[in-house]
């Protein structure tokens, strides 16, 4: 098994190149697996906030089911790739980046605007 360190989820080619390997895409679909299993049947009008979402594997997934998604990344290079991928799978409409820190997550949105 690859061991993966804190850097390489800091750099984004890195990261995403990891993400293309048997590994990454195991590593992926094990969590979205997990997180299935606790997402309402109906998604309509549901929303989701994506903490540390990076290059976005969860929030196009999401936003593939319905879920409207904000992407929350410290980093702007990863942001990046999650727009193009958002775009090239026409899921833009779907999902709304930011870039902050999740430290600031209570700064970023009212009390219970995510519910």
């Amino acid at each position: 098994m690859t061991q993966l360190s804190v850097g390489q989820f800091q750099e984004t080619e890195k990261y995403a190149a990891y993400l293309r390997t048997t590994e990454g895409r195991l590593r992926v679909d094990l969590g979205w697996m997990n997180l299935r299993g606790f997402l309402p049947v109906t998604v309509e009008d549901q929303r989701a906030l994506d903490v540390g979402g990076g290059t976005g594997v969860l929030a196009l997934r999401l936003a593939a089911l319905g879920f409207q998604v904000e992407l929350l990344d410290n980093s702007e290079p990863m942001l990046v790739l999650a727009r193009k991928e958002a775009q090239a799978k026409a899921l833009s409409r779907r999902i709304s980046f930011r870039q902050a820190d999740v430290n600031c997550v209570s700064d970023l949105f009212e009390p219970s605007s995510m519910i």
